[in-house]
């Protein structure tokens, strides 16, 4: 081993020294000292550091190894969760992702999917096959298969009326003025039948969506035109001058930045949504990614973000495109819905996907436990319809079915009057809410108590409820 230089210096007057050289009067002893005593430190630290790199090897086997098997940790539970006493520093989470990297490029890895998907970051794109997935997928196929058998038709087809509607009232409920569940069923009904032209944003963004619905219903194919098509619908009139393309281009010409994100470097967004034309096209009918397809596009997009706005809704309508490309009848369209109602945990997947190199084990286990939940969901608003039928004579209206169900997703027990109203997202009175509830209470899908600060409390009569995620 050769040491130059620095472990010389304060020894005057040596320039170079060649301890083979015996010519020269000059005593080695403490020069050979120095060589061994560097010797010794340096095969020490490189001992020290050997074995330390080691035991965290074995130490992030351990833990990736947990992961698949136990729980699918996020990178907060790993550097922070004193419950499960792993509690990585930054630098040690930032070691296990690439370790986990050396899992995706090891061929003989099947614990982690790597798809034929371009990365702009150097992290590819993948998802583990972990125990908290396989169960969020079976208990979806499963609720799915066993509703087709009891009722001999799908979900979907029993309620697709319903299931657009919403999934059109839920892409501007909340991020626009909305006056009332009524009044926009009602402004959705005329547009749709042409008896409206819009006379706001909101009612541009509920002909949009109408109109992107009607195209992806024709199931055309999935390529870079009938995507660019589908984005013109959407942002038709919608968009600021600044957020605009130029004309001829299908993407976007300069860098966006979201929620602390980089979007792809223009010069490679074609090539990575080229590539994700060939993977969907190429995998429509493969058994293997058919129930991902949908959720793998809407994140990809979201990714990428080709568009400088409009991208989200553009990702949530090609979900449902590729949903029925595949398979319609497993893959109810329920995305949008659901996530409306679940936005913060829907975004802090999107970001936990993001931060933990594009695995998207996270966002898979967000999407198929709430879309589990909300076909539970439709399907105990099917019964609680029938029963209320055949006991009381009852008939729901479309209204609150849709209220039913926007209680029924979103509460954890007791809940005010107050809460009823943030949860459907619309402007209504106290007096207006009370009625709504009161009438739930009479019907018997809800009990009563009154608190200290006698405020109405309500909550869910569970012994109406059959199907419980």
């Amino acid at each position: 081993m050769k040491i130059h230089g620095l472990f010389y210096f304060g020894f005057k007057n040596f320039t170079h020294i060649d301890t083979n050289d015996t010519s020269k009067s000059i005593n080695h002893k403490p020069i050979i000292l120095v060589y061994e005593l560097v010797d010794n430190f340096l095969l020490f630290i490189i001992i020290k550091f050997t074995n330390r790199f080691t035991t965290f090897m074995n130490d992030f086997k351990k833990v990736f190894q947990q992961m698949m098997n136990e729980h699918y940790y996020s990178s907060k539970d790993l550097m922070y969760n004193t419950n499960i006493n792993i509690l990585m520093s930054p630098h040690e989470y930032n070691d296990f992702l690439n370790y986990k990297k050396e899992l995706i490029n090891n061929s003989n890895n099947e614990s982690i999917k790597s798809l034929d998907l371009v990365s702009f970051n150097d992290a590819p794109i993948h998802f583990s096959m972990c125990l908290d997935l396989t169960l969020a997928v079976n208990n979806y196929l499963k609720s799915v298969i066993d509703d087709i058998d009891q009722n001999k038709t799908s979900l979907f087809s029993r309620n697709a009326s319903d299931m657009l509607l919403s999934r059109i009232y839920s892409e501007i409920e909340g991020s626009l003025n909305i006056e009332s569940v009524p009044t926009t069923r009602k402004v959705l009904d005329e547009i749709a039948k042409g008896k409206k032209e819009p006379s706001s944003l909101n009612e541009q963004i509920i002909k949009n969506m109408i109109e992107g619905i009607r195209f992806v219903n024709e199931i055309p194919e999935f390529n870079e035109t009938n995507l660019y098509k589908l984005y013109t619908i959407l942002s038709n009139g919608c968009l600021d001058e600044e957020d605009k393309l130029i004309e001829g281009n299908i993407y976007r010409h300069d860098g966006v930045e979201v929620g602390g994100y980089q979007g792809c470097p223009v010069d490679k967004i074609k090539e990575c949504m080229d590539s994700l034309f060939t993977f969907v096209n190429n995998n429509l009918k493969n058994l293997d990614y058919i129930n991902y397809l949908p959720h793998i596009a809407h994140y990809y997009i979201a990714y990428v973000h080709p568009y400088f706005d409009y991208n989200g809704r553009t990702a949530r309508m090609v979900s449902y495109w590729i949903s029925l490309l595949s398979n319609k009848d497993v893959l109810p369209p329920l995305a949008s819905e659901a996530i409306n109602q679940t936005k913060s945990n829907y975004y802090e997947s999107l970001s936990e996907t993001r931060d933990a190199n594009n695995d998207l084990t996270y966002f898979f286990i967000y999407i198929f436990n709430i879309l589990n939940k909300y076909i539970f969901t439709y399907k105990n608003i099917e019964e609680i319809s029938q029963q209320l039928m055949n006991e009381q004579s009852v008939v729901l209206s479309s209204n609150e079915k849709t209220y039913l169900k926007k209680i029924l997703i979103s509460n954890k027990g007791k809940f005010t009057h107050n809460e009823f109203t943030k949860w459907v997202g619309i402007n209504m009175s106290k007096q207006g809410a009370l009625k709504v509830l009161n009438a739930f209470e009479d019907y018997g899908l809800l009990v009563s108590t009154t608190s200290k600060s006698n405020n109405k409390l309500f909550e869910v009569n569970k012994s109406k409820i059959k199907y419980i995620v």
